[in-house]
């Protein structure tokens, strides 16, 4: 281990030696565990501990690094070769709190020493010393060769406090080895750095550094605007330095507004009609208009850059756009269709023009605007009957079009695919009406929810080939065109097998009437309806009743497959109407032979007869226990509690449930007794064969 030079250490140990600690505590500091190995070891021949040591160093607090600048102040103005270097690396480690060491760090920046130059310039900047101290100690060393490249560095690091510093940045262009530091400086002073524009503009147009000296130019700020316009019409013949003023003029953006002429005449050169397009794009909205008139060039590689310019602008552009859309420029229309795709969901307010625009003279410009509105999306919902104009037309990439916007908007369910329609329905025999098909899929694409409500119920008479039209007509956005489709399907009943899944969805509709025609197909399935119990269980408790009696009787036309329902069905069993609906109208007729008129004669409202409805969901939860058989055994005791219902149905088939439960229902034998007496002669038939039925089983 290298040691400071003897000179070095009795300074420093000289306090030990005397005895007079207190002096240590200021020289050597002792705390967070920093004592004289610490110091020994920034001063370390060895350099992986010398690095530990100013690591270990960033990690003390402020207070503690303060306490060590007195002894590396000492070192950096006494110390011997590398040690001064190290001193000085060890202040820029501690950072501001080494603030105080300045003076010193002065004077070793002008030592002969030219690494320890460097270094105590760094530590000028790191450790925060006055703008009025390092700035001129950085100006010198602008002209000092090894230091140069640092204090150009320093200086942008510094930015606009540096500003005093300008004139010597500006000589400092003409030097090769750090031009393009200086530049990268001046743009980091910014507009303080006006002066140096023209110079800029001379570095820009030399290789090596035309970046640095553009961005420069964009940090100067709006002050370079002038003197760019009079670069690019000055003859100059290099694209690349051409390309580089557009860039200025673009990053600069709307402060270059005045720039615009001058961009216009750039769009004639082939070598830079990108990047002017680019530059105008960035200006905004003042360059728009010459955006779109730039629409019309016959060159699309030309027009495809001004699509993008404009796209990138966004929202701000779209009324511009909508007026693009009426040109009669077929470029122009292209061009503007694209950008309002580019732009997306903000172009929402183009949304009325492009309707207009799906009916353009030119296929493609039609076959443009629905990819524009997919890429609105969801907000352009006012175009899906224009949309479902377009698929029953003949043109199928724009049909294809049409149909990935419906689905992009979210009305893809509007968009019933007519190649799709005639595929299903191809299967039929020609001796079954298949003459009608081509009007019946015309007829479902209409926008008359009559007209196409009359072709769903036609379908029911081609069988089961229709069932995948059908399936797709269930989601129609007319409710009385979804009811019919599932009405349709309900007429052809089991054969519709396939849509089982589709009209268990549907019982989750916002109208009654739709769950109605889906629970009533559902019914008419049988066992196939087997996958939808879990949701026919939850229509149990749906807001309409008719609901409600339908699902318990699909569920009891599962048969014992249908377990799961045991307990919703015994619920439904001891249904009572809202407390405020304890007083409903009564139907017509009440005696037992004009009950079923009754239960049927009133309104599938609840609200008009809540008695009505009682009956019917008690009876057809009874009902389909009994169906469910054997596995409803848990029932027995609220099917025992419904003979004494008020209501014959109820009774009637609580005691037909019962029997078919079979000998698990042994414990119902005395109430099923005492129902042999009942009033009703319905009763007292099922009961005698349930009673059959128990007691034949045991025996």
């Amino acid at each position: 281990m290298r040691l400071p030079s003897p000179s070095i250490l009795l300074r420093l140990l000289a306090p030990v030696v005397l005895g007079l600690g207190a002096v240590v505590t200021s020289a050597m500091p002792c705390q967070s565990g920093v004592s004289d190995p610490l110091i020994k070891r920034l001063f370390s021949a060895d350099h992986p501990r010398r690095e530990e040591a100013r690591e270990e160093l960033g990690k003390l607090d402020d207070e503690a690094r303060k306490k060590l600048v007195p002894a590396l102040v000492e070192v950096l103005r006494h110390g011997e070769g590398d040690d001064r270097s190290t001193a000085a690396m060890a202040l820029a480690k501690i950072g501001p709190p080494a603030k105080d060491a300045a003076a010193a760090l002065i004077e070793a920046s002008q030592a002969q020493d030219s690494f320890l130059r460097v270094n105590a310039l760094n530590a000028l900047v790191e450790t925060g010393a006055d703008t009025e101290q390092v700035v001129p100690a950085l100006i010198r060393a602008l002209k000092d060769q090894p230091c140069s490249y640092t204090a150009a560095r320093l200086l942008g690091k510094l930015g606009p406090p540096a500003k005093d510093a300008v004139p010597a940045l500006i000589e400092a262009l003409r030097d090769d080895g750090i031009r393009g530091d200086a530049a990268e400086a001046l743009g980091n002073i910014g507009p303080a750095a006006e002066a140096a524009i023209p110079e800029l503009i001379w570095v820009l147009r030399r290789t090596g550094h035309r970046e640095q000296a553009a961005e420069a130019l964009v940090k100067i700020g709006p002050a370079a605007v002038q003197a760019v316009i009079k670069a690019l019409g000055e003859m100059e013949r290099d694209p690349k330095v051409k390309r580089g003023l557009l860039r200025v003029l673009g990053k600069l953006g709307p402060a270059a507004q005045e720039a615009i002429p001058a961009l216009v005449r750039s769009l004639e050169d082939d070598s830079i009609h990108g990047s002017a397009i680019w530059a105008l794009g960035r200006i905004g909205p003042a360059a728009i208009p010459v955006l779109v008139e730039a629409l019309a060039d016959e060159d699309y590689n030309r027009r495809y850059s001004v699509v993008t310019a404009l796209g990138e602008m966004g929202a701000v552009t779209v009324p511009a756009l909508i007026r693009a859309l009426q040109d009669g420029n077929r470029n122009i229309r292209d061009g503007a269709v694209r950008a309002l795709e580019d732009i997306g969901p903000a172009a929402k307010d183009a949304v009325p023009a492009l309707i207009r625009s799906l009916k353009d003279e030119d296929a493609f410009v039609r076959l443009l605007t629905a990819d524009a509105l997919a890429s609105i999306g969801p907000a352009a919902r006012d175009a899906v009957p224009a949309l479902r104009q377009v698929l029953a037309g003949n043109e199928p990439n724009v049909r294809d079009f049409a149909r990935k916007a419906l689905k992009a908007i979210g009305a893809e369910e509007y968009a019933l695919p007519p190649g799709r329609a005639a595929a299903a329905l191809a299967k039929i025999e020609p001796s079954a009406g298949k003459e009608d098909i081509p009007a019946l899929v015309k007829d479902l694409q209409d926008e008359n929810w009559h007209v196409r409500s009359s072709a769903a119920n036609s379908l029911a008479k081609f069988g089961p080939a229709a069932v995948p039209v059908l399936i797709l007509v269930l989601r129609d956005r007319h409710w009385r065109v979804r009811s019919t489709a599932a009405r349709a399907l309900a007429w052809m009943g089991p054969a519709a097998s396939e849509a089982v899944p589709a009209l268990g969805q549907a019982l989750g509709d916002a109208h009654d009437q739709v769950r109605d025609g889906a629970v009533a197909a559902l019914l008419k399935m049988g066992p196939a309806a087997k996958e939808v119990v879990p949701t026919l269980i939850r229509a149990l408790d749906d807001a309409s009743w008719t609901v409600r009696s339908t699902a318990a009787e699909a569920l009891g036309s599962i048969g014992p497959e249908a377990g799961a329902a045991v307990p919703a069905l015994m619920r439904a069993l001891r249904y009572e109407p809202p407390a405020d609906r304890q007083t409903g109208v009564a139907c017509a007729g009440t005696s037992a032979e004009g009950q079923e008129q009754a239960e049927w004669s009133c309104s599938s409202d609840p609200d008009s007869n809540w008695e009505s409805a009682v009956v019917v969901i008690r009876r057809t939860a009874a009902q389909a226990l009994g169906n469910i058989g054997p596995q409803a055994r848990p029932a027995v005791p609220v099917l025992t509690k419904s003979l004494q219902d008020a209501h014959p149905k109820v009774r009637r088939q609580a005691a037909a449930a019962l029997g078919k439960i079979g000998s698990a229902a042994r414990t119902a034998v005395p109430a099923l007794t005492d129902a042999l007496k009942d009033g009703d002669a319905g009763v007292r038939e099922n009961a005698n064969e349930a009673l059959r039925k128990i007691r034949g089983l045991e025996e």
